[in-house]
């Protein structure tokens, strides 16, 4: 009865081993080629010409004011800039004025 025993694991071990090596075969992942990397343009670079300009002040300097000190001379809808929260309420500008 051993040898019964051992010659059915043998021939099952032997058909797992074959089924085994030719899934392996079958399912083995397929290489494909990296696509070609493209030129790069190793090239001096072409600079634009450079100018300099002498001013005595800085760019864009005659615009208006800036900052807080141009925003008092008054905003859309009659708003008068400064700190937020600090507009002319019931009370007055900065909460100083006629009361309740």
């Amino acid at each position: 009865m051993k040898n019964q025993n051992d010659l059915i694991i043998s021939v099952a071990a032997a058909v797992v081993g074959i089924i085994a090596i030719v899934l392996i075969a079958v399912t083995q992942p397929q290489t494909s080629a990296p696509a070609a990397p493209t030129a790069v343009d190793v090239s001096t670079p072409k600079l634009p010409a450079g100018s300099v300009v002498y001013a005595n002040g800085l760019g864009g300097g005659g615009n208006g004011g800036g900052g807080m000190g141009g925003m008092m001379g008054g905003m859309p809808g009659g708003m008068m800039g400064g700190m937020p929260g600090m507009g002319a309420g019931k009370r007055g500008m900065m909460g100083m004025g006629a009361g309740k």
